[in-house]
């Protein structure tokens, strides 16, 4: 994920990810979160990668309810 200057300032996207889940197949398939924006994961063939976002911040990112 990446994390880059915006309105000067380090944006962390990748701060607002949860509960990441990798598969092979059915099966799960360990991650291991290497840094705050990178994820190993281990496996052959196809891997599929479920994960949550949830960003509740005031600010220019964040979208106005209506």
């Amino acid at each position: 994920m990446p994390a880059w200057n915006a309105l000067y300032q380090i944006r962390d996207f990748s701060g607002h990810v949860q509960q990441v889940e990798a598969f092979v197949g059915s099966e799960v398939t360990p991650i291991e979160k290497l840094d705050k924006q990178t994820w190993r994961i281990k496996g052959k063939g196809t891997i599929r990668v479920h994960y949550d976002a949830y960003w509740d911040e005031v600010g220019p990112f964040a979208i106005a309810a209506q």
